[in-house]
């Protein structure tokens, strides 16, 4: 009798902690429901949605020689760049299509030449400057982007691409890369 009240016993606790556990589950479940509608009610965007992302006029973009290739850094889902959202890419610049570019040129080591052949664009990054070419992405396409180190040896990670496209394909881009 003893050792039968001591199962019971058991087993209405464990029947207990299995619907206490369950009711904690469930409230958790509603809470992220509900933040996640927030989210979307105020316009933020989530993290696994890829047409958020806000375009500013210019869209500014900074693209940093650094030990032989290009790093591109985006504003993030905010539209700012420099904040706690921006992505990051390497020789490749998305740009959406009828928008407006300032691509803002650094250099964290040497002297390296940036060109966009297509537009008839050049310009130099160098260490402690900073420079600027401004155009309008008025065709969609890929298109070639070369760079140089001044040194004279050829650099094959200098070498990148344009690429432009729609708005939904530039939030999708924005979407794969990496955050820092």
């Amino acid at each position: 009798m003893a050792l039968g009240g001591f199962t019971m016993a058991t087993k209405q606790q464990r029947q207990g902690t299995r619907r206490a556990l369950r009711g904690h589950v469930a409230v958790w479940g509603l809470s992220i429901l509900f933040v996640a509608l927030v989210f979307h009610v105020a316009g933020y965007a989530t993290p696994g949605d890829a047409t958020e992302f806000i375009i500013p006029t210019p869209l500014e973009i900074e693209v940093i020689g650094r030990r032989f290739h290009w790093e591109v850094h985006y504003p993030g889902a905010d539209g700012v760049l420099g904040t706690d959202d921006d992505r990051y890419g390497d020789g490749e610049v998305h740009i959406p299509l009828d928008a407006e570019a300032r691509i803002r040129l650094r250099s964290e080591d040497y002297v390296y030449s940036f060109s966009l052949p297509h537009l008839g664009l050049r310009e130099i990054a160098v260490p402690e400057m900073d420079f600027f070419l401004e155009f309008s992405a008025e065709k969609a396409g890929t298109f070639e982007l070369r760079g140089d180190q001044l040194c004279g040896f050829a650099h094959p990670d200098l070498l990148g691409r344009l690429i432009v496209g729609s708005r939904e394909a530039y939030a999708a881009a924005m979407a794969r890369l990496r955050e820092e």
